[in-house]
C-alpha cells in the first residue's frame, strides 16, 4: 500500500502465520487484517471484491473485532467491540491494496490455503 503510511510489508511469525510489519500500516488496519482476514483467503478474497466494486451503500463487512463500511472512495473500519477506539477513515483504493498485499501474502507457494469461516 503506497501512500503516506509508507507501504505495508507482510511477514510471517515463527508458526507461519501473515503478520503485518510494525510500522508499516496503521494499527487499527494491520490489526484488521490480522484479526478479521487472519489465514482465510477466501474470505480475504471476497472482501477484496467488495473493495474492487467500492459501491455505497452496501450492508457493511463485519469481521471478529472490525465492521467495514465501504462508502465509494472512502471506508471506515470500526472496532465494533469497543466504542472507545477511534474508527479509522482511509482511501477506498488504500485498503484495497492493503487487503491485496495481505491476499497475496496468504497466496505464496508452500501455504496451505484454508478456510475458517462457516458460510
Amino acid at each position: 500500500m503506497k501512500g503516506k503510511q509508507s507501504m505495508i510489508e507482510v511477514t510471517r511469525d515463527a508458526e507461519g502465520r501473515p503478520r503485518v510489519v510494525p510500522g508499516t500500516a496503521a494499527p487499527i488496519l494491520a490489526d484488521f487484517l490480522e484479526t478479521d482476514l487472519r489465514g482465510d483467503t477466501a474470505w480475504a478474497a471476497r472482501v477484496a471484491e467488495r473493495l474492487g466494486e467500492a459501491g455505497e451503500g452496501g450492508e457493511p463487512i463485519t469481521g471478529n473485532l472490525y465492521a467495514l463500511e465501504i462508502r465509494g472512495a472512502q471506508s471506515v473500519l470500526r472496532n465494533i467491540h469497543d466504542a472507545k477506539v477511534p474508527a479509522l477513515v482511509l482511501p477506498t483504493r488504500d485498503l484495497a491494496a492493503a487487503v491485496g498485499a495481505w491476499l497475496a501474502a496468504l497466496r505464496k507457494p508452500g501455504r496451505a490455503a484454508r478456510s475458517r469461516r462457516k458460510e
